[in-house]
């Protein structure tokens, strides 16, 4: 009996210890991420780009060698859908250089950046294959840390007094130079996705007194109030409403879905035209909104492209290349990107392309999800998707590594506990 006892007990031991080191390597890979997403410490992204590429091979032999469930063959293959239009439009773009050549290299920059896409989506997958269900909170512990060190290099270099001033009178000095110590462009939309999450676990699972996730959201917030990121706000304040709209229309809520998606697709186009016709300049003046000179970039390639079915595109990261290479005026070149994936979209990839773009976030992606996974996680794409189509009105998420993971990563895991039927189904 002793003996029994006693292997017992060394069993579960090593699995306390098996458990211990797991969760240690959890946290040094949210700290490594987490050090070479900080532009003061690393200003040059290939470091962080390097070792997410190191976490998508996890990715990629999991995919090929331990992926052997049917249901979680489905999921996988299911995420790798997220990938479809950038792979859709590196296609494109190929096949538009061959027909009108490519002097500015759109080709390869399509092609490398849908690969980054590619292997964002992998880096989810290879941190679930090891974490499951902590994942998300390993990827949520990197934004934090990451944040952490932006903040702690602030008060190092201006003091704790600077940063007060930051907090409450930055509204004064739009211009001033702080902004750029406490403003992270990456982390400070990547909150957005993890938030919606959280959120969503709270109310699916109605885990109201669940003090972690509470924690976790207001970190989050406090990291999101302190980037400033005014399209980060939209997006939030798209996604819980919609959260908050599932939860309360008790019946019906596939024709809410329906309603949902048939918006999102007309003001996607809407805002197109708002911003080609000139209205939403003039709008902008009326409000007296600051665009921080986003407006003015939009209409530099106001004469470079057409709002008709015959308008087929630049190609796909065409403006990127543009900028880059010194076509446009001083305030264009600075920006490097058009802080605006709608309508960089539209431009690159035409009339068509735009729509199929759409159709595959808005339509394909959403249905399939519903097919294989669940109703549940097909809802909650949508207002991730929505939320994303929000911050995408007036800036460049479509590209941002932290962002894209944590995107994927919450509907990764929310797909997994779906199948696990760990959500309360008629709540969401």
């Amino acid at each position: 009996m002793d003996i029994g006892v006693t292997k017992i007990e060394m069993e579960v031991g090593v699995m306390d210890r098996r458990v211990k080191c797991k969760n240690l390597i959890g946290v040094l890979i949210a700290f490594i991420i987490a050090i070479l997403s900080e532009s003061s410490i690393c200003p040059n992204t290939v470091y962080q780009k390097a070792f997410l590429c190191m976490l998508a091979l996890v990715g990629i032999i999991y995919t090929m060698f331990f992926c052997k469930d049917k249901s979680e063959k489905k999921i996988i293959y299911t995420v790798f859908l997220f990938a479809l239009p950038f792979i859709f439009a590196s296609l494109y773009t190929f096949v538009y250089g061959c027909i009108n050549g490519d002097p500015l290299g759109v080709r390869f920059q399509a092609f490398t950046t849908s690969m980054y896409i590619v292997i964002d989506i992998l880096v989810v997958i290879g941190i679930f294959f090891v974490w499951k269900y902590e994942s998300i909170k390993i990827i949520s512990n990197a934004i934090i840390f990451s944040y952490g060190i932006t903040v702690t290099v602030g008060i190092v270099k201006y003091g704790i007094r600077n940063l007060w001033l930051y907090i409450t009178a930055r509204n004064m000095y739009p211009d001033w130079y702080f902004s750029g110590t406490f403003e992270r462009h990456d982390v400070g939309v990547a909150v957005v996705p993890l938030i919606l999450f959280f959120s969503c676990e709270i109310i699916s699972k109605k885990e109201w007194k669940n003090v972690e996730y509470w924690i976790r959201i207001l970190l989050l917030l406090a990291i999101l109030f302190l980037c400033g990121k005014r399209s980060a706000y939209i997006g939030l304040l798209s996604g819980i409403l919609l959260l908050v709209v599932y939860m309360l229309v008790k019946n019906k809520k596939n024709i809410l879905s329906y309603i949902i998606i048939g918006i999102s697709l007309s003001a996607s186009f809407l805002y197109v035209y708002l911003i080609k016709s000139g209205t939403l300049q003039n709008m902008f003046e009326i409000l007296n909104i600051n665009s921080m000179g986003r407006l003015t970039v939009y209409n530099w390639f106001s004469n470079q492209y057409k709002l008709s079915f015959f308008y087929f595109g630049k190609g796909f990261q065409y403006i990127h290349k543009y900028m880059i290479s010194g076509l446009g005026s001083e305030l264009v070149n600075k920006f490097g990107y058009l802080h605006n994936s709608i309508l960089q979209i539209y431009i690159e990839m035409g009339f068509i392309g735009f729509w199929i773009w759409l159709g595959i976030w808005m339509v394909l992606n959403p249905v399939v999800v519903k097919k294989i996974i669940g109703k549940s996680t097909a809802r909650f794409y949508i207002c991730l998707m929505v939320s994303m189509l929000a911050i995408c009105t007036v800036d460049n998420v479509i590209t941002y590594p932290l962002f894209q993971i944590c995107m994927y990563m919450a509907v990764l895991q929310h797909s997994y506990e779906e199948k696990d039927d760990l959500y309360i189904k008629d709540v969401f």
